[in-house]
């Protein structure tokens, strides 16, 4: 469920939520991490603006199995982990971009 823009591939998401610190990693699929550069640890505030959108989204959700997935948003995967789809977000706002 990744999308295209400009050329390049926006992957989807994987946000973790450890001791306060975001763990941020851009994935081709679920489990399939792009690359050792593709993923960083920022706190809440410091992440890019689509990402807190959709996380804000997701956190109503329940993470009880089974998870609900929230078209072009994502899926709460379980209390502290969230699935982001990135296929939307080429709104001007850079994917790989932190705060």
């Amino acid at each position: 469920m990744s999308g295209e823009t400009g050329g390049y591939q926006i992957p989807n998401v994987r946000v973790e939520f450890v001791n306060g610190y975001a763990h941020v990693e851009f994935m081709e699929a679920i489990g399939r991490a792009l690359g050792e550069l593709d993923e960083y640890w920022c706190t809440q505030h410091e992440l890019p603006p689509w990402i807190a959108r959709r996380i804000a989204v997701l956190s109503t959700m329940s993470f009880d199995p089974p998870t609900e997935a929230i078209g072009n948003v994502g899926r709460r995967m379980d209390e502290f982990v969230y699935w982001i789809y990135a296929e939307e977000a080429a709104n001007g706002d850079d994917p790989r971009e932190e705060s």
